[in-house]
């Protein structure tokens, strides 16, 4: 029943987790462009503007949707039986939104100035902690799926990458007056951010609506499909990564001229 509760409203989830990478990635195209321009006071105005538009709309999108949770359970089919548990997971999640982003965006800004290894080794850091804190919340404590400790480890990761980019970085010591954005740089960081956003969620809003069919066939069926689903998205993320990889390196060499190495 916990693992139906879970996989039945996972895919709102990752629809909103994969927005979220989405823009970020998206915003750190136009800092990749100015890294590879060496334009050090760009790279400083939109790693700024990254960090502040992704607060901005993550708090909004978790706003709209914990407080519209019971009308988005009820669109998803999600059986009755599962309703509370589901509803403790997904909120759970949602309230986490922006560690999560602040994590991607913080990843999305060093990998666009070539730095990739640091991104990798936090991300290992959280997935461990977030491991060794599921067991412990779940298990020991009893918490159920609400323990499920995602957001605490997302956020200490979040708050490693930000004293990392601050310390290793000189570029990222960002000052008050480097969040002060002019309306040409929202419109581009939005340009580029929402367009990646929008690719990446129209996958997911497929997946979605594949989940509130799912959902009418009952709890078994429901967690056949989450167990199967969770092997697939190992075998599926390679891709997606290398087009991001790809993406960056064009941004990169865009920025510095060179056409020939696109």
């Amino acid at each position: 029943a916990a693992l139906a509760a879970v996989g039945a409203t996972t895919s709102i989830s990752t629809l909103f987790i994969g927005f979220l990478s989405g823009l970020t990635n998206g915003f750190a195209l136009l800092i990749a462009r100015q890294f590879g321009a060496g334009d050090k006071k760009g790279v400083t105005r939109y790693g700024a503007g990254c960090l502040l538009l992704g607060c901005i709309t993550s708090v909004l999108l978790t706003f709209i949707c914990v407080s519209s949770l019971p009308f988005i359970l009820r669109l998803l089919n999600v059986p009755e039986a599962l309703m509370g548990q589901s509803t403790a997971y997904i909120r759970a999640v949602l309230l986490g939104l922006l560690a999560t982003m602040l994590y991607n965006g913080c990843a999305s800004i060093l990998r666009a100035v070539g730095d990739t290894t640091a991104p990798l080794l936090f991300l290992l850091f959280a997935a461990a902690l977030n491991v060794a804190l599921d067991l412990l919340f779940i298990l020991k404590f009893g918490f159920g799926v609400a323990g499920a400790a995602s957001v605490l480890s997302q956020s200490l990761s979040a708050i490693i990458s930000l004293v990392y980019m601050f310390k290793r970085y000189p570029v990222f010591r960002f000052k008050p007056d480097d969040f002060k954005l002019k309306l040409r740089e929202i419109k581009a960081l939005y340009t580029s951010g929402l367009s990646m956003a929008a690719m990446m969620s129209l996958v997911f809003f497929g997946t979605l609506s594949l989940q509130c069919a799912i959902n009418t066939f009952g709890q078994d069926i429901i967690v056949a499909h989450t167990a199967a689903r969770k092997i697939t998205e190992f075998f599926m993320l390679p891709f997606s990564v290398m087009g991001v990889t790809m993406a960056t390196y064009c941004g990169q060499n865009m920025g510095a001229g060179r056409k020939d190495r696109i």
